[in-house]
């Protein structure tokens, strides 16, 4: 009875050490085209249920309020890597998931169509880079590594719905979206 309470506590000073550590990486708030959003929270980025390859951040203009990526609200989600990753596994992921949260089977189709040139500028990332998701009314979806833009989605309902991957219905980690939302 000790050992599993011993063990159970040293896994929650873990998880809580390591939720410090990926808050540490991301600054309170960011700016982005005038508009200032606040950071909802963070969590780490792990492959296959095993491998920790990076942290990522949330920000939104008002964390309190329940996730449902209207139209009109701004909103960027930051990824910190700390493994290499082949450009590759990015838009196989995302079209992955997307598929997985998109209930319209037209758009579903489409899909792999409308996305190519946004996720053909995905690139490989090595630790330290930072790949920042960005979504606005005005601009659609866009896409930076280490502060450079690389790509622009302008399809609004599909540049909205990008943002499910991480935080919808069947998102890629349920924890990482708890995370994100700061639950």
């Amino acid at each position: 009875m000790r050992g599993a309470f011993s063990r159970g506590l040293m896994l929650s000073i873990l998880l809580v050490t390591t939720q410090a550590q990926a808050s540490d990486r991301f600054e309170q708030s960011v700016e982005i085209d005038g508009s200032r959003l606040e950071r909802c929270g963070t969590g780490e980025l792990v492959a296959y249920h095993i491998f920790t390859v990076g942290h990522a951040a949330l920000y939104r203009p008002k964390c309190d309020i329940s996730w449902a990526m209207p139209a009109n609200e701004s909103a960027t989600i930051l990824f910190r890597y700390a493994r290499d990753i082949p450009a590759h596994a990015f838009p196989e992921a995302a079209e992955k998931m997307l598929a997985r949260n998109i209930d319209d089977p037209q758009l579903r189709a489409q899909m792999p169509s409308r996305l190519k040139a946004f996720h053909s500028a995905y690139r490989a990332v090595e630790d330290g880079d930072l790949y920042q998701i960005s979504y606005q009314r005005e601009a659609g979806l866009s896409l930076f590594l280490n502060q450079k833009p690389l790509a622009v989605l302008a399809d609004g309902p599909l540049a909205r719905l990008y943002f499910s991957i991480w935080l919808g219905d069947a998102p890629f980690d349920e924890v990482l979206k708890d995370d994100l939302l700061g639950r």
